[in-house]
């Protein structure tokens, strides 16, 4: 019984909190925006960390690949030609940079 009164009581105090620029309300909702954003940067920044990583080790097995090509038969061009053959993959799919 005691409830609907009370919410009767506050609720001009609420509605007018969540429209004032100034209103209790409104300061929380600007609040955790801020700190939503905070999170969605951090996120990001994770998630490009382990991009960069993943490019490491992509990078670090070419150039193996490319090295064991090379030892096996030294200047055959058999590595220029993998990477030639990588290169135009990678093109063909979209990967590349644009010129």
């Amino acid at each position: 019984m005691v409830a609907p009164v009370i919410a009767s009581a506050v609720a001009p105090v609420v509605v007018q909190s969540a429209t004032s620029d100034d209103g209790l309300i409104n300061k929380l909702f600007k609040i955790g925006m801020l700190v939503g954003f905070l999170l969605l940067a951090a996120f990001a920044f994770f998630i490009l960390n382990v991009v960069i990583n993943i490019a490491d080790v992509v990078g670090a097995v070419g150039l193996t690949l490319f090295s064991v090509a090379d030892y096996i038969l030294p200047g055959s061009g058999l590595a220029t030609g993998l990477y030639a053959i990588i290169t135009g993959l990678f093109s063909a799919f979209g990967f590349g940079g644009r010129k």
